[in-house]
């Protein structure tokens, strides 16, 4: 183990006073084995108590060996391991290159849209006023896009690793923000006048909400619903204030990374990130003000 290239290590647990050292039972990594001496590297997690040291294998051993009066059982180790799925796994989502002017435009021309999408007039769809909070939200969202290059915005959201996209989304369904905007979604969607967004996929049950029509053999935010509210959520800041400013409060990129965790959060922040520079702040914000656009 301690030559593998793999992500694995040993844990022993061991009792502290067999090797000399005040404590009892402790736990820590081994960090390797010299063949030489036959002695064990142990990477002491205790750090301010004692550095990494070298144990002969057969004094820890003994350490292991050593009953553990709780349970009635010898100490012992761990052997643990990263599963992989396959040389090819990576994160869940990931964010195409978009040219710096491209970006620009597409920024400056949705907060464009949003700055006077409440006076709505002509062949254009007026929004409600008497909606809830997260369903004023999605509409003023989709109904930007859909007057802003829907094709450009339905690439900034791509599917990395299957099976990551499906584990972030059953972690999603604890999340009640999440949840929240998937309804808000779902029912800003049945009577959209405008680009024809998908219906749920993932969550569609558990909200009792309408069911994908088919599922699409590609995953992409025109076969799912639920990338367009993630893709909503990891917009930058002075994006989201334009949509509502209650979005752009609301710490919801936080939410997310602490309730999907694991090995997924840091690549998730790292496609927000993305799409901050790509979609810088818009002139048209500092000339008319952050903020929804006041009927």
């Amino acid at each position: 183990v301690s030559r593998s290239s793999q992500r694995e290590c040993l844990v022993v647990c061991y009792t502290r006073e067999v090797l000399g050292q005040t404590g009892a039972g402790h736990f820590s990594p081994i960090g390797g084995y010299d063949e030489e001496t036959d002695s064990i590297l142990i990477m002491d997690v205790a750090r301010f108590k004692y550095p990494p040291h070298w144990v002969p294998l057969t004094d820890l051993t003994d350490a292991m060996l050593k009953m553990d009066p709780i349970t009635g059982k010898p100490r012992g180790y761990l052997h643990v391991h990263l599963q992989m799925r396959s040389a090819l796994q990576g994160a869940p989502f990931r964010v195409p290159f978009v040219p710096p002017a491209a970006g620009r435009r597409l920024s400056e021309a949705l907060a464009a849209k949003l700055a006077d999408i409440d006076s709505a007039t002509g062949d254009q769809c007026p929004l409600p006023t008497s909606d809830t909070p997260h369903l004023v939200m999605m509409r003023r969202w989709l109904s930007a896009v859909a007057a802003v290059e829907p094709q450009v915005w339905g690439q900034l959201l791509q599917i990395g690793d299957l099976e990551a996209v499906q584990e972030v989304f059953a972690r999603l369904a604890s999340y009640q923000p999440f949840m929240d905007f998937c309804k808000a979604y779902d029912e800003a969607t049945q009577h959209f006048c405008g680009a024809e967004f998908p219906a749920l996929r993932f969550q569609a049950s558990q909200l009792g909400t309408r069911r994908q029509n088919g599922n699409s053999a590609e995953l992409t935010l025109w076969s799912c619903g639920e990338l367009w509210v993630l893709l909503l959520l990891l917009l930058p800041e002075h994006i989201q204030v334009l949509v509502s400013p209650e979005l752009a409060s609301a710490g919801l990129a936080k939410g997310l990374a602490r309730t999907i965790r694991g090995p997924w959060a840091l690549p998730l922040e790292a496609q927000r990130e993305t799409l901050s520079h790509i979609l810088p702040v818009p002139r048209v914000s500092r000339a008319h003000g952050c903020g929804r656009a006041q009927p």
